[in-house]
């Protein structure tokens, strides 16, 4: 069975198949067991997937609606296939500290197909499976994100591999840590700004006094502590706001 399905099915489906109901493949091939041998992945799961992503319309809505149609059980297990896999991927690259995911065309694969499963998920009224069952919640024992963030903000469209384009990987503690990376880089930047719009001030208008802090300063008095730090905060720029208070 897993030679027919590996040397001949995947091989021979196509993007525009002529008859709609050779797209049943597509629902019965993921309930084959070893779909679930995450070490069968380069001859097994990432065809398949790719396969999947090729697919033409109306092929990809057919397959999309019938996807859609089927159990929340059956559309779990397609998620887990893929995640599973990509998991297994992530845990065998050793990925060093300070760096993100290396390359893999397999691993790509896996997430896009978990992309598509999720966009599909958020066009079924009332999802049809958790949001939750997307997240790998082992993430963090692979790599940590928050060096994958900072590469990802600071790429120029290199077409570089980074889990920040898939959030929906992300559990609450990794968005956590990604939203406090994001803020200590708003503040730095907003530091850094203040700082050399004062130096440039002092360069080019000694004469004059200009009044720059690389600091959030809020006068407050100890009697109206709320009133006086609400009056403040209404009255400063809104970006002085990612500064560090003082």
């Amino acid at each position: 069975i897993f030679t027919g399905i590996t040397d001949y099915i995947l091989n021979e489906l196509t993007p525009n198949p002529p008859d709609v109901e050779s797209l049943r493949v597509y629902l019965i091939l993921p309930l084959y067991h070893e779909f679930n041998n995450t070490k069968q992945y380069a001859k097994l799961q990432k065809p398949f997937a790719t396969q999947v992503l090729r697919l033409k319309q109306p092929a990809n809505k057919v397959v999309r609606e019938w996807w859609s149609m089927m159990t929340a059980d059956y559309f779990e297990k397609l998620i887990n296939i893929f995640k599973n896999v990509a998991s297994h991927i992530l845990r065998n690259q050793n990925i060093p500290q300070g760096r993100t995911v290396f390359y893999d065309s397999a691993l790509v694969a896996m997430l896009d197909i978990m992309a598509f499963l999720n966009k599909l998920n958020h066009n079924i009224d009332g999802l049809k499976v958790p949001y939750d069952i997307f997240h790998m919640n082992e993430l963090h024992d692979y790599l940590d994100a928050r060096f994958d963030y900072v590469l990802w903000l600071s790429d120029n469209d290199s077409g570089k591999l980074y889990l920040c384009n898939y959030p929906f990987l992300f559990d609450a503690h990794a968005k956590l840590k990604l939203l406090e990376t994001d803020q200590s880089l708003q503040m730095q930047n907003a530091m850094q700004n203040a700082a050399q719009k004062a130096a440039f001030a002092a360069l080019f208008s000694p004469t004059q006094m200009v009044a720059l802090n690389q600091f959030l300063v809020l006068n407050v008095t100890r009697d109206h502590i709320v009133e006086d730090t609400l009056r403040e905060l209404h009255a400063v720029n809104p970006s002085d706001l990612k500064k560090q208070l003082k």
